[in-house]
């Protein structure tokens, strides 16, 4: 059975640990962003981004999508790393497609049914079903959630290869623990989402949520 990791609900990050594991992660978000775009039928006018390993997808699918916004939340001493970090479409601060929203994730301080695309990179070292809930509130009709973790169906494996080891070893510095695919599952039906998201495992694991016009 594959086995994935997660962060407690409510662990307090190291933030240096959190900025060189951001920043590490730099040459993977362009690929990332491809799996991603290929999720959404049409340039989105509202794309939403939550936790503290949020901005550097974001940045990414900034440069494809010249008109769409880009909301990063998570709390505030996480918003603080990420607005720095040293990326090559550099800092997430002062971008002209970004902003930023302090906030818990249970609940969003987001208004509802309001972004076209919600993604969570490294959700599943936080995940809970109150989380899932919320980023299916926050989700317009029509809207697709990418939530999960993983490098994506397109980064090299030479790529994947060169970050592994530090990956690994920042992410155990930072207290992650471990979760199966059956929790994941069992995750999904007690957010009462299971005609609402599908999981894929290409590039690891992640959830897809979809609301169509029959979703509450």
């Amino acid at each position: 059975m594959a086995v994935f990791v997660y962060f407690p609900e409510g662990c307090h990050l190291n933030q240096t640990e959190l900025r060189r594991l951001n920043e590490l992660w730099a040459p993977v978000y362009p690929y990332l962003a491809r799996q991603v775009a290929e999720l959404v039928p049409a340039e989105p006018v509202a794309v939403l981004e939550l936790g503290p390993f949020s901005g550097g997808l974001s940045l990414s699918l900034a440069a494809r999508w010249p008109r769409a916004s880009f909301t990063l939340a998570a709390a505030k001493e996480e918003l603080a790393v990420l607005r720095t970090l040293a990326l090559p479409g550099g800092p997430p601060e002062g971008h002209p497609q970004i902003t930023f929203v302090p906030t818990a994730l249970v609940p969003l301080d987001l208004p509802e049914k309001h972004y076209n695309l919600v993604i969570f990179r490294g959700a599943f070292f936080f995940l809970t079903p109150g989380i899932l809930r919320e980023a299916f509130r926050v989700l317009k009709t029509g809207g697709v959630g990418f939530i999960g973790g993983g490098y994506g169906r397109y980064t090299p494996p030479e790529l994947i290869a060169s970050l592994a080891e530090d990956s690994r070893d920042l992410n155990y510095r930072l207290g992650k623990r471990r979760v199966s695919l059956a929790e994941v599952e069992e995750l999904i039906a007690a957010a009462g989402l299971a005609t609402q998201a599908r999981l894929t495992s290409e590039g690891a694991l992640w959830i897809v949520l979809r609301r169509d016009g029959a979703s509450p």
